[in-house]
């Protein structure tokens, strides 16, 4: 690695799509723990993002600086530049071949809710570790308040909820915001499409 590239001590990286309460837990006690933390926005080929990337980092930006405060807040003794973070996307590549040559990290920070997690989780550290033995995954489990929160849960209750005040229990205010716009947005086209259909009948019986 040359000299003139950032160094980090751990990398975590989620599609967060969007981030949420659980997503941040994660972040803060992955900063506490290593201190120097990348968080890495990932792409699932099998899955179109609600959010950009940009839009997600923007998320995350926002996440990790209030994690970095919080650490500062509990521990009297804790140094601003001790902590650092740095958020990116990566697309098209292994999350461990980008940690070992891009920043150097020597971990892979994961978190772990469920049994499922846990069987998924293990044969993923087991090819990890085959590709590159110097990188080790560590497991965190969150607080059980948080152990069954998803982005893929979140995005299934916007359509339900009339406001974002419910959803503060699952993500940010930020990302609560930007999840019901979204999602007044694609009704208003909906009924537009019904509005159009509609209309285009009438013609053809006319």
């Amino acid at each position: 690695m040359s000299a003139d590239k950032l160094q980090f001590n751990a990398v975590y990286a989620a599609t967060f799509d969007p981030p949420t309460r659980g997503h941040a837990w994660m972040i803060r006690e992955g900063m506490r723990l290593m201190k120097r933390l990348m968080i890495v926005v990932a792409s699932n080929p099998g899955k179109t993002p609600l959010f950009s990337s940009e839009d997600r980092m923007a998320f995350l930006y926002s996440i990790a600086h209030q994690a970095k405060n919080d650490i500062m807040m509990s521990n009297r003794d804790a140094k601003w530049e001790d902590y650092e973070f740095g958020i990116t996307a990566v697309a098209d590549r292994l999350i461990v071949d980008y940690a070992a040559s891009d920043v150097g990290a020597k971990y892979l920070l994961r978190g772990i809710r469920s049994v499922a997690d846990f069987d998924y989780e293990r044969q993923m550290q087991l090819i990890n570790s085959d590709r590159n033995a110097g990188v080790t995954t560590v497991f965190l489990m969150p607080p059980r308040e948080l152990a069954e929160i998803s982005s893929s849960l979140v995005k299934g209750l916007v359509p339900f909820i009339s406001d974002y005040r419910f959803l503060l229990n699952y993500v940010g205010s930020d990302v609560a915001d930007a999840l019901v716009e979204k999602h007044q947005i694609s009704k208003a086209k909906a009924l537009k499409l019904e509005a159009a259909k509609g209309e285009k009948l009438l013609d053809e019986k006319k």
